[in-house]
């Protein structure tokens, strides 16, 4: 596998954080604010208009995804100083790849959540919170979201391979010493993901679900159903590996660029999103009620 897939899949990676996802966002913060009290964010129309503009924050963050991608491909091409580009003798060209992607993010996320939990903390302390009707909250079940036999196959599927790995260790067809804790990790990860998908069937709304409407939530549920995918997927990988001794793939390197394509597709998934109703005139917002939520 060329260098160029994984700079390829970290630079759509940095692109989806730190261009895309900011200019998405942005949208929605005068929504959000008005989630919590729309007879507040309707009576500070300038505060609207301020949260609405394109400020410092989306600035900064689109100067470090430019410092980003710029230091991959320097490092891709071999322009980065030796100094910052020292890869160890026993490590392969793609390690600093991943090592100089792992690091820029830190400082990304930091200019990303630290603002954002600012911004909460100033709409807490601003912002009085308003009287919410109560309601009740209605029964779903994953059906709602995932067709029963789309499950029924990706859970025939994992069966099927978590099989495979009980009859070739029962017949002693492997050829590593780690083999039954590699069958350990493949069995805990289906019920993993499986729990984070029934917190997101059962969790109370939020203001993401009224502010987007209700799929989100059917966006979440699916995306994260499909984690389901990934245990038969390496599953079957590593089976092929362990009966025929050798190495298929790196599993090292295909996790990392797994996990930066993951979090790319959950981005621009999530980008699909739009307003569910609201009208932002120049004059200031006039946003819609938000809904009941439980109390």
């Amino acid at each position: 596998m060329t260098e160029w897939v994984d700079f390829s899949v970290y630079a759509a990676l940095n692109v989806a954080l730190w261009f895309v996802l900011p200019a998405w966002s942005s949208q929605f913060t005068a929504l959000y604010v008005a989630d919590r009290n729309r007879e507040w964010i309707d009576s500070h129309p300038e505060v609207a208009k301020r949260l609405l503009a394109r400020g410092w924050f989306h600035w900064v963050l689109a100067v470090w995804g430019a410092l980003c991608l710029a230091a991959l491909l320097a490092l891709q091409v071999g322009a980065l100083p030796p100094a910052l580009a020292t890869v160890p003798a026993n490590e392969p060209a793609w390690w600093a790849l991943k090592e100089l992607n792992s690091v820029l993010l830190l400082p990304g996320l930091l200019l990303f959540f630290v603002p954002a939990l600012l911004f909460q903390r100033w709409l807490q302390r601003t912002v009085p919170l308003a009287d919410r009707r109560t309601a009740t909250l209605a029964r779903r079940s994953l059906d709602d979201f995932v067709p029963r036999r789309v499950q029924l196959a990706v859970y025939v599927l994992v069966g099927i391979v978590v099989i495979a790995w009980v009859l070739v260790g029962v017949m002693q067809l492997y050829s590593s010493a780690i083999f039954w804790g590699r069958f350990a990790l493949l069995v805990a990860m289906t019920p993993t993901f499986a729990f984070f998908v029934r917190l997101g069937v059962n969790r109370a709304p939020n203001s993401l679900d009224r502010v987007l409407g209700p799929r989100f939530r059917v966006g979440e549920i699916r995306y994260g159903f499909a984690m389901h995918l990934l245990p038969p997927v390496i599953g079957a990988v590593r089976l092929y590996e362990e009966v025929m001794n050798t190495a298929l793939v790196d599993i090292n390197r295909a996790m990392h660029l797994g996990v930066a394509l993951i979090v790319t597709g959950w981005v621009l998934r999530l980008t699909m999103h739009s307003r569910a109703t609201s009208d932002m005139g120049s004059t200031g917002p006039s946003f819609p009620a938000p809904r009941p939520s439980p109390s």
